[in-house]
């Protein structure tokens, strides 16, 4: 039975993936990082806030982070840290540890990012998300969690 659950899981982000990937985006270089990280900056079309997967994660482990950004590292097979506890003045960097190119969706906000690249959202998570838990849509499988347990901005 824990096989099947998993199973439908996997599919569920799979089909709200594939849903999500006609999201807008717009890649522009980051003057503030090394020449040698290619970097996009992510962009979005509506100022809607993202409807939560959940109120409370499937991640065992989700601990808060300190400061002004939350970053999370994509590396071959699973996000780390696979879940974190993010406050509504926030913002979301990601960085690709993988071997190969990724697209990411959270919210109304897409983006591409080949090996070695990262991505900076500037928006505040309260901007953008409303409270409880996001997933991080990282195809094909296997984004991380992010918990937004405050209110917006």
């Amino acid at each position: 039975m824990p096989c099947l659950a998993a199973l439908a899981f996997i599919i569920g982000v799979a089909c709200n993936t594939a849903a999500l990937a006609s999201t807008p985006t717009m890649a522009a270089p980051r003057s503030s990082t090394p020449a040698q990280i290619p970097t996009t900056a992510a962009s979005t079309a509506t100022s809607e806030w993202a409807t939560p997967v959940s109120q409370e994660p499937a991640a065992g482990i989700c601990g808060s982070v300190d400061g002004p950004v939350v970053e999370f590292r994509i590396e071959p097979g699973i996000p780390d840290p696979r879940c974190a506890r993010v406050e509504p003045d926030q913002h979301l960097k990601v960085v690709n540890k993988s071997d190969g190119p990724l697209d990411l969706t959270i919210g109304t906000y897409s983006s591409h990012l080949e090996p070695g690249g990262e991505t900076v959202i500037d928006a505040l998570f309260g901007d953008y998300l409303a409270p409880g838990v996001h997933l991080l849509h990282v195809p094909p499988c296997c984004g991380p969690e992010l918990w937004l347990e405050g209110g917006s901005n």
